[in-house]
């Protein structure tokens, strides 16, 4: 899961947005009136954060940078600017900015959620994980900062961490589905299907169109021979998403194993017609499937015609690593 900067990643700080309208008429004063009368620090930031929240980053560091020359100190000031820079690809200058924050305020959370995205980022989960844990050290209820570590737990296969992180993440907001599901996530990692069941089952309870928890629920069902229940799951991933492929093969799997062979080859052909050149091993996998299970049924006439004909392959032939 990938966590950009958007102008809601970290949560600014003393945010106060002007309406468009009366944004553009102050531009305007601004404009011809900064030599007379000079701006201050907050109306730098406000008009930064707004040119922000336009996409306009390279104007708001220009607004942020007028701030910061008129008050070198200034918290927000840096903080909004090292985000600025990030979203815009220059992570040297936001880290930059972010440490300045963090000196100039050891307390404040922000700063240390938005260095640990920064660090996620760039690759360095070691760094990332103590930033967002002295995120949550600063402000404990702060509860993206254990949905995001919980993640990056996963990623490590800290699993007991991962779950611990996305349980504190439910407790503080028990409305976000995806720590539900990736709480499912990790205890399916565990092994524990029965709790990631349930998990996956509270995600969708919350977002009925997660079409991701739809299917690894399935699988779950599938594995725990709760097999028509998979059908169903499947059945709502390809209503929801008819192009979600793996969809195809999972649920010609279950019909497979509930020997309902017409329905399987159906759905493998229809994986089939949708795979792209990427896809060539599953797709000869699942020809030469479809081919043993043809030859089953001719058997299974066969066996008809004469009952002391025996065919001792009764087990499931699944490649597990399919799935």
């Amino acid at each position: 899961m990938s966590h950009g900067y958007t102008a809601n990643t970290a949560p600014p700080v003393l945010k106060q947005l002007l309406p468009m309208i009366v944004f553009a008429g102050l531009l305007m004063v601004f404009a011809a009136d900064i030599g007379a009368q000079g701006t201050s620090v907050d109306t730098y930031i406000e008009i930064g954060n707004s040119f922000a929240d336009q996409g306009k980053l390279e104007q708001a560091i220009t607004q942020y940078d007028k701030a910061i020359d008129a008050d070198p100190k200034n918290i927000p000031a840096h903080l909004q600017r090292g985000i600025a820079y990030a979203r815009m690809g220059n992570y040297e200058r936001a880290i930059k900015d972010f440490n300045t924050t963090i000196e100039l305020d050891p307390r404040l959370a922000a700063a240390y959620y938005s260095r640990a995205l920064l660090h996620e980022r760039t690759g360095d989960s070691r760094k990332a994980i103590q930033d967002y844990t002295r995120t949550i050290e600063v402000d404990p209820d702060y509860y993206q900062a254990y949905y995001n570590r919980g993640i990056l737990h996963y990623a490590n296969e800290e699993t007991e961490k991962a779950i611990n992180d996305f349980v504190d993440a439910i407790n503080l907001k028990p409305d976000y589905a995806k720590s539900f599901y990736n709480l499912g996530l990790a205890y399916r990692q565990k092994g524990a299907d029965e709790m990631a069941l349930d998990s996956y089952s509270s995600a969708i309870e919350l977002n009925p169109r997660f079409i991701e928890a739809y299917f690894n629920r399935g699988r779950v069902n599938y594995d725990l021979d709760n097999l028509d229940e998979a059908v169903a799951d499947y059945l709502k991933v390809i209503e929801l998403d008819p192009n979600f492929i793996n969809a195809y093969y999972s649920l010609g799997a279950t019909y497979e194993w509930l020997k309902r062979h017409d329905d399987a080859i159906a759905q493998y052909e229809r994986y089939i017609q949708m795979a792209s050149p990427a896809d060539s091993e599953r797709v000869a996998f699942l020809k030469q499937q479809i081919q043993d299970i043809k030859d089953k049924k001719e058997k299974s006439k066969w066996r008809t015609e004469h009952p002391l004909f025996t065919d001792p392959d009764s087990e499931k032939t699944l490649n597990p690593e399919l799935k």
